[in-house]
């Protein structure tokens, strides 16, 4: 089950935060999933800055934090 959400400055990209302790990035706009990471608690809290940046709290009171590199898709080209 999914606890928490949070959706980039432009809509472009979302974090979902669940109880089976994975914290999933995805690419609103196409509704794809791009990665998966995965945590020893379930995540109930979830933050996405403007630069990236991920801040995700879990069940057992531990605090994350993730940078979000994006690289190029091969299928897509460069992204900007």
């Amino acid at each position: 089950m999914v606890t928490a959400v949070a959706l980039s400055a432009g809509g472009k990209m979302a974090i979902s935060g669940s109880y089976d302790t994975t914290l999933k990035v995805w690419d609103a706009e196409a509704g794809s999933w791009l990665a998966t990471f995965t945590g020893d608690a379930a995540f109930t809290t979830v933050a996405l800055s403007q630069t990236m940046r991920v801040i995700a709290g879990d069940s057992a009171g531990h605090v994350h934090l993730l940078e979000l590199r994006l690289g190029p898709d091969p299928a897509r080209g460069p992204r900007s």
